[in-house]
């Protein structure tokens, strides 16, 4: 029996239901397969569809397999790359350096804690900020050239160090590296920026040592980190946060170590390698006490690296001093270091990152630096600073054993400074220290205080032990044979000894009594032992002579001196040219006026008279001229010291003050004593000469005082010679003191000099002063002295 010819068409095919149906239907096993212009292009059969079926649906059941499959890793590597973002965002957050992302607009993309910190801002607020906002106006331009040049791939990379600005617009120096990172969505900057204000500090400081103590310090503070390189460049794709860690870490100039839940090392960064002598590849899973071996810098002992603190713990650590870390090859490094844990989204510890610095050289500053600051560059010794505090530690402890304090001074040392030059100064003080060190014991202080003067510090011993002490001090230094250029010299020491008792209460005290009594020492001869007794009358006045240099100091630093003029009157009626002398008072803290002969004994004593000077040229020549007091025909007297004369930079400062001031030369006389120019008597000739050239006139004050006063008037560029009162005085009761004064008045006229009589008290010693044919006369007699300027109100 022949089957029906029965057909259907090809767009029908796909319908495997709509086949098995026609065939079932008709009972055939065969179905031709037509076009659309009835072509037959293929034949169908009831084995083909179940055959179809089976397929269709072994395909299905392979989709689900496939895609529970896929399900499964997503969700392992979504996991995966959890815990690698966590890790890496820990490092970022947890980075000792700031470290910030910014698009190429200069908009803040991201930044972390550190970064606020240095800045001062909120996180929300520094999103708000432009790059260019935290910049100092005078780094703009060459913050906008580099980023330009990272921008248009110029450079990959710049570091530098600049000035920027804090929240509250105070500045600060970072050390700032800008990289470039590109990936295949987008690009970014990004910033790693370090504090280095106290860096700088430290730096100026330094300097400032290097030129205070004439010394080279060996080495500068080194650059202690570089910061991260390259940080993420897509915020959205976790691969490429990933990524961009891993460049992040071997970017950095801190060393990055991780390990993982029981301590076995999962990574190194390039710097760790360097640091510890391990490669990444040799370091990975083994335990971390393998190759990590950290000392503690004094006791040389091995201490917990702080993973397995934070193993333990399970807390962040923080960074712990003085660590040394021993390298595979033996080297040693200090470091700064920390760690903390890495945790999964659900605080499962998964292990522990540490960073740590190598900050070697920064400690090496720092020691060198604190060592300077606590001796004396020269010769070793404690300086002044650190004795007077381990002074002050003896005097808290005075009851339970007894100290004594030793102020040794040199004698003689300045002839063999100003005759050889400092450099054989500084040899002799090295070999003083050097002999005073062998003659104290090993647990005695010795210190250099400053210029040749010397403290000793003996500890639990007594007074006549000190005194044995000091003796022989005293002989070694008096028996030192000091040779330079084939010039032998011999130096000695006065040496002021006091018992630390509970008359002694602070330090000032005790610097005090020692310093009275070695200048007591000094008074009554010189290279001799003396003892501070708190009753003693020389030592009590030499104490009033420090209280007086301190009201002195007070005086200086709050202007409390005025200037009284004195007439010197003409014995010529027809004389045009009005003369003043300018005598100086100082005004107490009351008010209270005081007399030059009061204090003028402690400025000399303790070297302010030359700053006195300084204050009385300065009114002179300024403010004197600014009174409107000045009259033309006007010669001002100011009296200057011995000390003024041998001082060059005083000089200077009153050829520079008198260049400034309105007040003509030609109206100041300079008054300097006779026995102040004997005693200098080449210096004060060639200070004299120079002042001379520019209109100043010159007097010699208080002559015949001294004992070869005549002498010295051929070597000294001399204008007027004041007659010393007492001569003037005594001229009343004493035909002596007459044939004097007449003496001096013939030698200098024929000399061609002018001359002036003090104390001219009375109208007698006036008459008998205008009848030897003296040319000025001076003394209350004639006016008494006036407050010269009517700005300075009497106190």
């Amino acid at each position: 029996m022949t089957s029906p010819f029965i057909t259907v068409r090809n767009d029908e095919l796909d319908d495997q239901l709509f086949c098995f149906a026609i065939l079932q239907q008709h009972g055939i096993r065969h179905l031709s397969v037509v076009d659309k212009q009835d072509h037959v292009v293929s034949v169908v059969n009831l084995d083909m569809c179940h055959a179809v079926e089976m397929i269709q649906e072994y395909i299905n059941n392979l989709k689900n397999s496939n895609m529970e499959l896929l399900k499964q890793l997503d969700q392992t590597l979504i996991s995966h790359l959890g815990a690698q973002e966590n890790q890496f965002q820990l490092i970022f957050d947890r980075a000792a350096a700031g470290i910030a992302t910014i698009n190429f607009q200069g908009d803040f993309l991201q930044v972390n804690q550190r970064w606020c910190e240095i800045f001062g801002y909120a996180q929300q607020e520094m999103l708000a900020k432009k790059a260019l906002d935290l910049t100092h106006p005078d780094y703009h331009a060459a913050t906008l050239e580099g980023l330009t040049q990272l921008i248009e791939g110029v450079r990959e990379s710049f570091t530098y160090d600049k000035l920027c600005l804090r929240f509250d617009r105070s500045t600060l120096w970072l050390h700032v590296t800008i990289s470039r990172v590109t990936t295949s969505h987008s690009g970014c900057l990004v910033v790693v920026a370090e504090d280095i204000s106290e860096r700088k500090r430290l730096e100026l400081e330094l300097e400032r040592h290097h030129n205070r103590l004439e010394e080279l310090v060996a080495e500068r503070t080194a650059e202690l980190r570089r910061e991260i390189d390259q940080r993420q460049a897509a915020e959205q794709e976790l691969f490429q946060e990933k990524e961009l860690a891993q460049v992040t870490l071997k970017s950095i100039a801190d060393a990055v170590l991780t390990t993982d839940a029981w301590g076995q090392v999962t990574y190194l960064n390039p710097v760790a390698e360097t640091l510890i002598g391990w490669s990444n590849q040799e370091a990975i899973g083994k335990p971390l006490e393998d190759i990590l071996v950290m000392l503690n810098e004094t006791t040389r002992e091995l201490v917990e690296s702080p993973v397995a603190r934070v193993l333990k713990d399970g807390q962040m650590t923080d960074v712990v001093d003085h660590c040394l870390l021993l390298s595979r090859d033996g080297s040693e490094y200090g470091i700064d270091d920390s760690a903390a844990p890495i945790c999964d989204r659900t605080g499962q510890m998964l292990g522990v990152v540490m960073v740590f610095r190598d900050v070697t050289q920064a400690r090496k500053t720092s020691q060198q630096l604190s060592w300077q600051a606590s001796h004396d560059s020269l010769t070793g010794l404690v300086n002044r600073w650190r004795f007077e505090e381990i002074l002050q530690s003896a005097l808290t402890d005075y009851a339970s054993q007894s100290h004594i304090l030793f102020y040794l001074d040199l004698d003689r040392f300045k002839v063999v400074n100003d005759t050889c030059g400092h450099t054989a100064g500084d040899e002799l003080l090295q070999q003083v220290s050097a002999l005073v060190k062998q003659q104290i014991r090993h647990v005695d202080t010795l210190a250099r205080l400053g210029g040749d003067e010397f403290g000793v510090i003996l500890y639990g011993c007594s007074r006549q032990e000190a005194l044995a002490i000091a003796e022989k001090i005293r002989t070694a230094i008096q028996n030192l044979q000091f040779t330079w250029d084939d010039t032998t010299f011999h130096i000695g020491v006065s040496i002021g000894l006091v018992v630390l008792n509970s008359d002694i209460t602070n330090v000032v005290t005790a610097m005090n009594a020692a310093d009275a009594a070695c200048y007591q020492a000094k008074a009554q001869g010189r290279n001799r032992v003396r003892i501070y007794q708190a009753n003693d009358v020389n030592i009590l006045q030499q104490r009033g002579q420090q209280q007086w240099s301190l009201r002195i100091k007070d005086a200086l630093a709050h202007n409390r001196f005025c200037l009284y003029s004195q007439p010197v009157q003409s014995t010529q009626a027809a004389s045009g040219v009005h003369h003043y002398e300018l005598l100086l008072r100082m005004v107490a803290a009351d008010g209270t006026l005081i007399a030059p002969d009061q204090f003028m004994p402690a400025a000399e004593r303790y070297d302010l008279i030359v700053a006195i000077d300084a204050w009385v040229v300065t009114h002179v020549l300024d403010d004197l001229a600014q009174s409107g007091v000045v009259n033309p025909n006007t010669v001002y007297m100011l009296n200057l010291s011995g000390a003024s004369l041998c001082d060059e930079p005083f000089l200077k400062f009153f050829i520079d003050t008198l260049a400034h001031s309105p007040l003509p030369p030609e109206s100041i006389c300079i008054e300097i004593t006779e026995t102040a120019a004997v005693r200098n008597l080449s210096q004060a000739a060639q200070f004299m000469k120079q002042l001379q050239q520019l209109g100043i006139s010159f007097a010699l004050d208080d002559f015949g005082s001294g004992m070869s006063s005549f002498s010295y008037l051929k070597s000294l560029p001399i204008d007027y010679v004041k007659i010393d009162g007492k001569f003037i005085t005594d001229m009343v009761v004493d035909e002596t003191a007459v044939a004097i004064v007449e003496s001096i008045h013939k030698v200098t006229q024929v000399m061609g000099l002018k001359t002036i009589a003090e104390s001219v008290e009375t109208l007698d010693i006036c008459q008998r002063v205008q009848h030897i044919g003296i040319d000025f006369m001076q003394g209350y007699h004639i006016a008494q002295p006036m407050r010269l300027s009517p700005t300075n109100r009497e106190p």
